[in-house]
């Protein structure tokens, strides 16, 4: 399999007049009749008011404004195009505005549209959206240009949803850290929100943050720390983003490097564990699991402790994903200098199947793990004992290594930056920074042997940082990087 980056969108088909039109225009329409004599139509159409931006969000804004008039094209035939640029003195006149194409062109040409989604953005940049409009006769009128900044956010994370489109959710700079979401299809054009799923707001902290997976049911679901107690939270949504039930507390005590799993055999079991800041007392980080019922966010299994915390054996970095028909894979490191890499396997009622054991590595606090096809987990991570590489192992549901240590980037990467998602066909894409190569995107694609099916191939052209990914109904990969800031750019790749 191989894949094909799209940053943006091709761009819409410019129109093409029928030979009605030619047709039309001999028969005087487009003209004025002055004493028998044709005369050409010179006048522009006449613009309404302002552009208005709407439904802002860390990727992309809604461009509105009022349908102009024409003294000779009806207002069904006016086109518009829509164009951006990082000036307004960039996009300011009719003929700048019709110069632009590529990256900067929102909507090409169309008639009878009063509004367009500009999408694919940087989150935290301000952009300048201007409109042109165009009668039948090629005049053409420009609508002021008007600013907009997009979201500034915090922890990105991306889940497929089963109606084929994306959600993203995201902690909210700009409003009061409030945990948002919202939905783009398969080219990352807006669907709906922002809505807010976290009226209280989200914990800035390192190690907490909100999460987002698309359960084995199909119900997306959030989990997240909240900034008013510090505690695990989690919520069900719907497919556009809006929350259907909770907050349910699963958490009790402060908690950090959030772990969200799946139902392992179609179950209503839903996974969580988080580092537990007080846990056994102030000064050691233990760590604990949950079990809750997805349907009716009922307990299946109490708060339940995994480490202890104590001799400096402080939980880091957390992962879970569901392996086997009915199990839990759960990933994480122990020891604030040592982090060394240990999993446990439950199933779906919180019993241990696998004894806490090591992990394939040595030490490593980046990673994560994806159910393959067979039922076995694909663990990608950054091996920094071997020079920050990035390598993965696969596990079987009864814990035993079905393949060890494998190196998918023989580079230095970037530690805390990696993603992975199984893709339409099984194989499972991996995204990372090159630091080698000034920080490029980049992804891997292998199957479920390890065996490599797509090479390293640029993502990105510039420094940026994968966060999170997500694979669609429609066989491309959505990946989230981080930029720098709080600047986010969303990315689309298309298998091939």
């Amino acid at each position: 399999m191989r894949f094909t980056n799209r940053r943006f969108p091709a761009p819409a088909t410019r129109l093409l007049f029928s030979g009605a039109f030619l047709l039309l225009a001999a028969l005087g329409a487009g003209c004025s009749d002055n004493d028998n004599n044709l005369s050409p139509d010179n006048t522009a159409p006449v613009v309404s008011g302002t552009l208005s931006t709407g439904s802002v969000t860390p990727f992309s804004a809604v461009i509105s404004w009022s349908a102009a008039s024409d003294e000779t094209t009806g207002a069904s035939a006016l086109a518009y195009k829509v164009v951006r640029a990082s000036a307004a003195a960039d996009i300011d006149t009719v003929a700048e505005a019709d110069a632009v194409t590529g990256s900067g062109l929102v909507k090409d040409w169309t008639a009878g549209i009063t509004s367009a989604d500009a999408s694919l953005l940087l989150s935290d940049t301000t952009y300048h959206f201007a409109v042109l409009v165009r009668d039948l006769a090629g005049n053409m009128a420009i609508y002021a240009p008007v600013s907009q900044e997009t979201v500034a956010i915090s922890s990105p994370f991306l889940a497929s949803l089963p109606n084929g489109n994306l959600l993203l959710v995201y902690r909210d700079d700009d409003d009061g850290d409030k945990g948002k979401s919202v939905v783009f299809d398969g080219t990352g054009r807006y669907v709906a929100g922002p809505t807010t799923v976290v009226a209280d707001g989200v914990k800035d902290g390192w190690g907490t943050d909100i999460r987002v997976i698309a359960h084995g049911s199909g119900v997306p679901v959030v989990s997240y720390v909240s900034k008013t107690d510090g505690t695990g939270y989690f919520a069900t949504l719907d497919n556009s983003g809006a929350v259907t039930a909770g907050p349910t507390q699963y958490m009790n005590d402060p908690s950090l490097f959030l772990a969200t799993g799946v139902a392992g055999g179609g179950g209503n079991s839903l996974f969580l564990a988080s580092g537990r800041g007080d846990y056994p007392s102030a000064s050691q980080q233990g760590g604990s699991f949950a079990i809750h019922d997805i349907g009716d966010g009922s307990v299946v299994k109490a708060v339940t402790e995994f480490n202890d915390g104590g001799s400096n054996d402080e939980t880091r970095g957390a992962a879970a994903s569901s392996i086997g028909a009915d199990r839990f894979f759960f990933l994480y490191s122990q020891g604030w200098s040592s982090l060394t890499p240990r999993f446990v396997i439950y199933d779906e009622a919180g019993t241990v199947q696998v004894a806490d054991s090591a992990f394939a590595t040595t030490k490593a606090n980046t990673f994560q793990a994806v159910k393959l096809a067979d039922n076995n987990a694909f663990v990608t991570y950054v091996d920094l004992n071997d020079s920050s590489k990035g390598k993965f192992a696969v596990y079987q549901s009864d814990g035993v290594l079905a393949v060890g240590a494998t190196t998918f980037a023989d580079v230095t990467l970037n530690n805390d930056w990696l993603a992975a998602t199984v893709t339409g066909d099984g194989y499972v894409f991996i995204a990372y920074s090159d630091s080698s190569d000034g920080n490029k995107a980049k992804y891997v694609v292998h199957d479920g042997t390890g065996a490599l099916v797509t090479p390293a191939t640029d993502l990105s052209s510039g420094a940026a940082y994968p966060f999170s990914a997500a694979t669609l109904s429609n066989d491309s990969i959505a990946t989230v990087c981080h930029i720098t800031g709080n600047s986010y750019t969303l990315l689309y790749v298309t298998g091939q």
